[in-house]
């Protein structure tokens, strides 16, 4: 299996539902989709595009772990992004929104660029400069120009 297409009405994916989907590329999920539980991705290490209903809220504790993703987009209605849930060293750039909470190691392993003011789709934002940087591990975190 190398694409999952999730079909309305699914509101929730469970904990470790693809976990462990060495072949997994890519999936499409349905507009009707709240929440992705933890490690509901994990180690699905050839995934490499997912993008994300716009009434997501939730993204739990290692949802995407070891997957190939490079970037993501989370939509304004996302209110948490659990621990580790992109800690991939593939991921580059992640634009979530400046509401959203995420924790200090959401994106642990990543090299990525955050971008948390005005997020549109395709990694821009509206406003002009980057957000400062928190200090400790968001030092680490590189800032597009």
């Amino acid at each position: 299996m190398t694409h999952v297409k999730i079909l309305s009405p699914i509101r929730e994916i469970g904990p470790g539902a693809f976990s462990g989907c060495v072949n997994l590329t890519s999936v499409e999920f349905p507009p009707t989709l709240r929440v992705i539980d933890e490690n509901a991705f994990n180690g699905c290490s050839k995934l490499s595009s997912v993008e994300f209903p716009s009434q997501l809220k939730v993204i739990g504790d290692n949802a995407f772990c070891g997957t190939a993703l490079r970037s993501v987009f989370i939509p304004p209605a996302v209110q948490t992004i659990g621990k580790n849930a992109f800690d991939t060293r593939s991921l580059k750039e992640a634009s979530v929104p400046s509401q959203t909470r995420y924790e200090r190691n959401s994106f642990w392993l990543a090299k990525v660029t955050i971008q948390t003011e005005n997020p549109v789709p395709g990694g821009k934002r509206d406003s002009g400069k980057p957000k400062p940087s928190g200090g400790g591990f968001f030092d680490r975190l590189r800032r597009k120009r």
